[in-house]
């Protein structure tokens, strides 16, 4: 699971995502290639076995976005870290395309096999389910562990586009 966000005026925008099950080549592929795509300031990168294999690959090869290794687990069980984001849900901190953006948004406002778009799904998300597991899991981890980190960490932690290019271009004898 690969999500793309915003963060504007205190409020957090998921502008994007990408769903699937990858093998360890996979990821890497997809999340270099969302990186290309939206050109993030900043990419939290889950630092699981997959992960680790992203982050010691990409490091060398992306420039202008800073690749954070992040710990999925927080403390907490799985269930307690998703039920401490939805409060922010609730709050309209969180924020979706609107579905007037048309097949831009399938990801959001298109129905899985349940007949549950993204928004339902997540909303679903109750504790009522033993076992979280599967493609609504992913929504929710990759979910709760931007928004822990966002909400913990000041958007001026991390240099702009801007300062990472010339960083860059300073390190390479440039300027």
């Amino acid at each position: 699971m690969i999500q793309r966000w915003g963060r504007r005026n205190g409020l957090h925008h998921l502008l994007g995502q990408r769903r699937g099950q990858w093998d360890t080549i996979g990821v890497v592929k997809e999340i270099n290639s969302a990186i290309t795509d939206w050109k993030p300031q900043a990419a939290y990168i889950e630092a699981t076995s997959a992960g680790k294999t992203a982050l010691a690959v990409l490091g060398k090869a992306v420039q202008g976005c800073a690749l954070v290794p992040v710990e999925a687990s927080g403390s907490g069980s799985k269930l307690d870290r998703i039920r401490g984001i939805l409060p922010l849900c609730a709050l309209g901190q969180v924020l979706f395309p609107s579905p007037a953006c048309g097949e831009d948004v399938t990801w959001c406002y298109g129905l899985d096999a349940a007949g549950l778009d993204l928004r339902t799904r997540l909303g679903a998300l109750r504790g009522d389910r033993p076992d979280m597991r599967g493609e609504v899991d992913d929504e929710a981890d990759a979910m709760q562990i931007y928004l822990r980190h966002a909400v913990t960490t000041p958007a001026s932690a991390y240099p702009s586009r801007g300062q990472v290019t010339d960083m860059i271009s300073r390190l390479r004898g440039g300027r």
